[in-house]
């Protein structure tokens, strides 16, 4: 094989392995579930067992809270899972991001 002067071996090892962590990246950001959680409202909400940002609802997994993923590969989907159960989702106008939490839509990364 023949390479250009400012290709190597190396670089293009580098590049597949970066290539590789985007990819497991994407992933993981997509494999998220929201954690089950008993339904309370009122002063007895902090009692479902979500965290701070997030609120006890029924929903669908896959259409139950805004995505920071949706913002770079388009709008939610189409079609809903109908997995619907009590789970934790973001409260309104809050972004699920890459690492699970739930973040305003300018905090997305």
């Amino acid at each position: 094989a023949s390479f250009s002067p400012t290709e190597t071996p190396d670089m293009r090892a580098l590049l597949v392995v970066l290539a590789s962590l985007l990819v497991f990246d994407v992933a993981l950001a997509s494999s998220y579930t929201p954690k089950l959680c008993e339904p309370y409202w009122g002063a007895a909400e902090e009692l479902s067992g979500c965290r701070k940002y997030e609120r006890c609802k029924n929903a669908s997994t896959t259409c139950g809270e805004g995505k920071c993923a949706y913002l770079k590969r388009g709008p939610k989907p189409v079609r809903c899972t109908a997995d619907f159960a009590y789970r934790c989702f973001c409260r309104p106008n809050l972004w699920r991001n890459r690492f699970g939490r739930c973040v305003r839509k300018n905090r997305c990364s």
